[in-house]
């Protein structure tokens, strides 16, 4: 999940909804971290919740790139093969409301996914008895979405591919390389037991590859991957 505020208006709210902390201290938080959209259905849906006694929220949702290169889908591609229902919606206190995401045309690649973000922009209610000049946030929400052809949506072929990850080192620099059509995510990757790496991006894209900086010719890597569900597979270890 990622999260970000952008500034609305000039007078003063105290947000509450921090991504681990609007559950038990009232504000927006998503039913979900991740979104799977399988091809064979026309929608995908998740859940937005105000856990606010007080406060009413106006929330808009939309779908965006996940990256925004020129070899990559724009901004107008990803509103032309993806829309959310209803996009913009009152959320009043202790209340949710299902989130409906809409394949809505345009071509995308069939032997493999495609990745997008869905953004959640929670706008706070007008302060009550102000006084002077103060600023408001309003804070946006992004979950990733993954449009998965059915014919790829084997369960057993996604496990498969957690531990089919190949590496290679050369020159300081650890390749992995992912043979499946799937976006794996890693978590918790250590190096020879001892050294845990940050890569800028830790997910590799389907047939695709990260490089991480690691000082070690050979050794072990062990990782876990994200699931379907948000959760952490069990420690995968690899020699290289």
């Amino acid at each position: 999940i990622r999260m970000f505020f952008i500034s609305y208006l000039l007078l003063l709210f105290p947000i509450s909804s921090f991504a681990n902390e609007a559950k038990s201290q009232g504000g927006i938080y998503l039913g979900t971290t991740r979104v799977v959209f399988d091809s064979i259905g026309q929608a995908a849906v998740f859940t937005a919740n105000n856990s606010s006694s007080n406060d009413t929220w106006l929330i808009r949702s939309w779908v965006s790139p996940y990256v925004k290169t020129a070899k990559e889908v724009s901004e107008d591609d990803a509103i032309k093969n993806f829309i959310i229902t209803p996009p913009l919606y009152r959320l009043d206190p202790n209340s949710s409301v299902q989130l409906r995401i809409n394949r809505t045309g345009g071509i995308l690649p069939e032997d493999r996914e495609s990745v997008y973000y869905i953004n959640v922009l929670a706008i706070p209610p007008k302060p009550k008895d102000t006084k002077g000049s103060v600023i408001q946030f309003a804070l946006n929400t992004q979950i990733k979405l993954f449009y998965r052809p059915h014919r790829i949506n084997d369960e057993r072929e996604i496990v498969k591919a957690y531990s089919n990850i190949n590496l290679k080192s050369r020159d300081g620099i650890l390749t992995l390389n992912n043979p499946s059509p799937y976006y794996l995510t890693l978590t918790n990757i250590v190096l020879n037991k001892t050294i845990t790496l940050s890569p800028g991006d830790p997910m590799i894209p389907p047939f695709g590859n990260i490089s991480i900086e690691a000082k070690a010719t050979h050794g072990t890597l062990s990782y876990q991957v994200i699931n379907d569900f948000g959760g952490k597979t069990d420690q995968v270890s690899k020699s290289f």
